[in-house]
């Protein structure tokens, strides 16, 4: 087992981060990594361990965001719904369904078209469905 630095230099901090030098020089000019809190211009071993906590939130958000793309890419039309159909799966306005999702209640895929499972989900939880609102 490998005893952890004290201080990170640009390079050292990319690799503990599992990150290319590219990539590391690009996430600083992006502001996305702090600068070096202990003098020549290094970061100390909280700096880094705050650092891995983010890398990693940050790179499960990407995989998950991946995976729902090549999940909705890969999807057949029948296990997706277009605006209308969805709206009137949940029977809701086209409307209300717009806002509702502008609200992150629904997401689209890249084609533009709701899983079909969320929309069910999403009727099934309705307190009020079966009244007309919209």
């Amino acid at each position: 087992m490998r005893t952890p630095r004290r201080e990170y230099g640009p390079g050292m901090l990319a690799a503990e981060l599992g990150l290319s030098q590219r990539l590391m020089h690009r996430a600083r000019c992006l502001g996305h990594v702090p600068e070096p809190d202990v003098e020549g211009g290094r970061w100390s071993r909280a700096a880094a361990e705050a650092l891995e906590e983010v890398v990693a939130a940050r790179l499960l958000k990407a995989e998950a965001a991946a995976e729902a793309e090549t999940r909705a890419r890969t999807r057949r039309p029948a296990d997706s719904l277009s605006e209308a159909e969805a709206a009137e799966e949940l029977g809701w306005s086209a409307r209300r369904l717009q806002l509702f999702a502008a609200r992150g209640g629904l997401t689209r895929g890249p084609d533009g078209r709701y899983d079909r499972t969320e929309v069910l989900a999403r009727y099934a939880a309705d307190p009020w469905r079966g009244e007309s609102v919209g």
